[in-house]
């Protein structure tokens, strides 16, 4: 029985061992022959999670606006002007498996774009003032 318990509280969180687990393995790219500057690295280590992370999470149940701001900040190369917002539970699932897997990759968990400035949003299990 505490084995059917155990897989039951390790389940929802089987693809975030996944994601992390395949950080070690990922290392940047060379441009030209020329060593990558850390902000640089550590976009592609971060793009590279999350072209993992939409095979291991159903990209469709993520709110429209998350994954198009979450694209828009990789492919602007990880420009901090960017934020990205998990409205959903679903989002902020995906975003605390994002922030892990950056952490893996090694980078801060300060990284990752994602945070909430719209007041008027309404964000899971916000208890309000």
């Amino acid at each position: 029985m505490r084995v059917l318990s155990a897989i039951k509280f390790v389940k929802p969180f089987a693809g975030l061992v996944v994601l992390a687990s395949i950080f070690p393995l990922i290392s940047p790219p060379l441009a030209h022959g020329q060593a990558l500057s850390w902000k640089q690295e550590k976009c592609v280590r971060y793009s590279d999670a999350w072209d993992k992370a939409i095979t291991l999470y159903d990209k469709d149940k993520m709110s429209a606006d998350f994954v198009a701001e979450h694209e828009r900040f990789i492919k602007a190369n990880c420009d901090h002007d960017i934020r990205v917002c998990p409205v959903s539970d679903y989002d902020l699932e995906v975003a605390n498996a994002m922030v892990v897997a950056s952490m893996n990759a090694g980078t801060a968990s300060t990284f990752p774009p994602f945070t909430c400035r719209d007041e008027n949003k309404e964000l899971p299990n916000f208890k309000g003032k």
